[in-house]
């Protein structure tokens, strides 16, 4: 995980105050494949921005990825926030502000790194292409 500080703005204008990264991994082979990284951005109005650069190797020429931040309750797979689609070619995705799907509400930075138990996974129909757990 990685922390930083920048007074550079995204691509919408607004200034990003502090950064968070973590490592987007692929489990499917039996051992943890680094499959690109996850950076969750606190904006100036203090909500989150979350993007997505998938590696090489686990892109998809011509498909559209989904992307998702989930969390387990018992067996079942919870939802917390639908981010949206990937370019499977590029595979890189920004989304901003993160919304939480049951409320449609924008979430902060600070809630959304201090979740326990979630994580951001990314996926292309059943395959799960990488999963980047929030810590």
């Amino acid at each position: 995980m990685a922390v930083g500080c920048s007074k550079d703005k995204d691509a919408n204008s607004i200034v990003v105050t502090e950064s968070r990264s973590y490592p987007l991994l692929n489990v499917s082979g039996g051992t943890s494949a680094n499959a690109g990284t996850v950076t969750i951005t606190k904006l100036a109005d203090g909500k989150a921005s979350l993007n997505v650069n998938l590696a090489t190797a686990y892109r998809v020429n011509g498909v559209t990825l989904k992307a998702s931040i989930t969390t387990i309750s018992g067996v079942t797979e919870l939802m917390y926030s639908d981010l949206g689609n990937i370019d499977g070619t590029s595979g890189q995705a920004t989304f901003s502000p993160v919304l939480i799907l049951t409320s449609g509400l924008a979430v902060s930075y600070n809630e959304l790194i201090a979740k326990t138990g979630y994580f951001v996974k990314i996926w292309n129909g059943a395959t799960v292409q990488g999963t980047a757990t929030i810590n």
